[in-house]
């Protein structure tokens, strides 16, 4: 809405699909911008912001007693995947904790993966920008210590970039400021 807002005359197309799915729109020039996340390849990106991951369940939960969940806590629960871009991450959440991932389901979005949760099917990892609207059953904790998705909004080539694009990512800086850091890592 802010691009319309400001930009009336810039005539916008918005495609949703998975991470895999914009990167290759934007190999293949379908499209002029898009948000990703890590991998990048060989496409212009900035550093958009690095969003926390929460840990995310039904209100009957035990963990919605804790204050502090870790990833180790989470081996063996039924988790739902959200492979729009949540599975590598949580992958290598679960790796690099020693801990057991135990999918139970696959989604292709959050939206769905939420709607599982409330039906008591699992929990789930997400970011805080997927969690705006959640269904009234649903809780969330952020991750201790703290872990983060980063999404980065990416062009074939800023340099070739039209004024328009330029625009839309100007825009987009100004409307997700940057989030705390996560200590010691860099774009």
């Amino acid at each position: 809405r802010a691009i319309n807002d400001k930009y009336p005359n810039i005539n916008i197309q918005m495609y949703e699909g998975t991470v895999e799915e914009v990167r290759h729109w934007l190999d293949e020039l379908v499209v002029d911008v898009g948000f990703l996340i890590p991998p990048l390849n060989d496409l212009d990106a900035k550093l958009l912001r690095n969003e926390a991951l929460h840990v995310v369940f039904r209100d009957d939960h035990p963990f919605r007693n804790s204050k502090e969940i870790r990833i180790q806590d989470l081996s063996d629960e039924p988790m739902l995947i959200c492979k729009g871009g949540y599975e590598l991450p949580v992958m290598e959440l679960f790796r690099a904790g020693g801990a057991n991932l135990n999918v139970k389901h696959i989604t292709t979005n959050y939206p769905t993966a939420l709607n599982m949760i409330n039906e008591g099917l699992g929990i789930c990892i997400m970011s805080e920008l997927s969690l705006q609207s959640v269904p009234d059953h649903v809780m969330s904790r952020e991750l201790t210590p703290k872990a983060y998705r980063k999404l980065h909004v990416a062009v074939p080539s800023f340099k070739q970039a039209s004024i328009a694009v330029k625009l839309f990512v100007d825009t987009a800086f100004q409307l997700f400021p940057p989030a705390p850091s996560n200590p010691g890592e860099q774009d």
